[in-house]
């Protein structure tokens, strides 16, 4: 079930255009968390605090990322390659494998990640601008998650702003010498980056 959640999540956010890094930053971990986690070789559990964050940043139903037609420990064997190619600008990871279930039908998968390297980050201005604002309303007075921000925003703005263009206004704002008088800082709650005064 977890390589069926880990499958399902990999291709909705594929659909949208929502790349490992952004996934990875809003469930408050680092850049490649989400890229390491998707590796079918390794057969990682997905823990189930996850789920819920998952389905906010896929913007879908539970049912469209679990499961109902795999039992809960139904195992699967995956035979395949992966192949890693990294330069200055990028690392790509592209994974092809085979998955056989228990009733021995199987099904062919073709992942490939994309994290890109050394790319000058843009701050969008009018982000900045809204976050610095909801520091003067002490909004961040008490931490949040990336998520909660993103969602707070996204509802608020109609998704105007993306999970990457967040990213890099808040890490401006972490910077304590280039916006001092609206400096947040990020610390962990749960093993997660929360951003707070």
């Amino acid at each position: 079930m977890e390589f069926e959640i880990l499958s399902n999540i990999y291709a909705i956010c594929k659909k949208k255009k929502v790349s490992e890094r952004e996934i990875s930053f809003l469930m408050g971990k680092d850049n490649k968390y989400f890229a390491k986690h998707i590796n079918p070789f390794t057969k990682e559990q997905i823990m189930t605090e996850y789920l819920d964050s998952l389905r906010s940043i896929a913007s879908t139903s539970f049912q469209r990322i679990v499961p109902n037609h795999v039992k809960a420990k139904e195992t699967i064997d995956i035979v395949g390659t992966h192949y890693t190619y990294s330069d200055d600008t990028i690392e790509k990871i592209q994974y092809k494998f085979t998955v056989t279930y228990m009733d021995k039908t199987s099904k062919n998968f073709r992942w490939y990640i994309e994290i890109p390297k050394g790319e000058r980050s843009v701050v969008n201005k009018e982000l900045l601008e809204i976050l610095k604002k909801m520091v003067t309303e002490k909004y961040f007075d008490t931490p949040k998650y990336a998520l909660t921000i993103h969602l707070y925003l996204k509802k608020k703005y109609k998704s105007k702003f993306t999970a990457l263009e967040l990213q890099i206004a808040l890490a401006k704002l972490c910077n304590a010498k280039a916006e001092p008088a609206y400096a947040l800082k990020v610390s962990k709650d749960n093993m997660k980056d929360v951003y707070g005064r």
